[in-house]
């Protein structure tokens, strides 16, 4: 489940952002990708506000969180409910890109970590 977003701004995010997805348009995204990202979070968190930032020259970057245009930002949801975590707490997150519902469209697999 992913859920586009408007009005959302900067001083909503709950931890300093980080790369999901480093996408290159030359070839496919692989099955099996994956990366992951610790946050030092600000409060409690029920899911991951994912968007895009496209560069388009060395000096012109096109931030899709401050733009909000393409169904951009999207809200991608923790499915067993938010973690009442407090200011401060570290959250290790992995994620991983499947095609096992569709060749074209890539499922993700997260899962969060809490020490």
């Amino acid at each position: 489940l992913r859920l586009c977003v408007h009005g959302v701004g900067r001083e909503a995010l709950r931890a300093t952002p980080a790369t999901f997805e480093d996408l290159d348009f030359r070839g496919e995204l692989p099955d099996g990708y994956s990366g992951g990202a610790t946050f030092t979070v600000t409060g409690p968190v029920d899911g991951f506000l994912l968007w895009t930032e496209v560069t388009v020259a060395d000096d012109l970057v096109v931030d899709y969180l401050d733009a909000q245009q393409g169904w951009l930002p999207v809200f991608l949801p923790l499915p067993d409910g938010p973690l009442a975590l407090t200011a401060g707490t570290p959250l290790a997150v992995r994620w991983r890109c499947e095609y096992a519902s569709h060749p074209q469209f890539p499922d993700y697999v997260v899962d969060v970590m809490t020490p």
